[in-house]
């Protein structure tokens, strides 16, 4: 984990890199909600255990928002734990994938 002072102390001005990285997960983003909407799902739904996930998420976010909003927490630190549920999802997404491969593809998994 990094140590709290770092997080607090002042940072380097935005790059454009930086900005230009943004807009693209935004762009992303939209695209891939848009593609949920736009095709047939059948009888397909959302497991509980994912609803489950996306609640405590969300809740995590909502607090830190808060704590955030009274000054308790920088801004900085706050758009930190959005980059610990960023990772958190894609453990959740890519390991069931990486699990399967191994299986019935033959890949060794160390």
């Amino acid at each position: 984990m990094i140590p709290l002072n770092r997080l607090t102390a002042p940072r380097k001005r935005l790059q454009a890199n930086d900005v230009f990285f943004a807009i693209h997960a935004v762009v992303m983003t939209l695209v891939t909600i848009s593609q949920c909407f736009m095709y047939e799902r059948g009888a397909q739904r959302v497991s509980t255990v994912a609803r489950v996930l996306l609640a405590i998420f969300w809740s995590f976010a909502g607090v830190s928002l808060i704590v955030a909003s009274a000054k308790s927490i920088t801004w900085l630190l706050y758009l930190n734990f959005w980059s610990y549920i960023k990772l958190a999802i894609t453990l959740i997404k890519y390991i069931p994938q990486v699990r399967i491969s191994a299986m019935f593809l033959g890949c060794s998994v160390t």
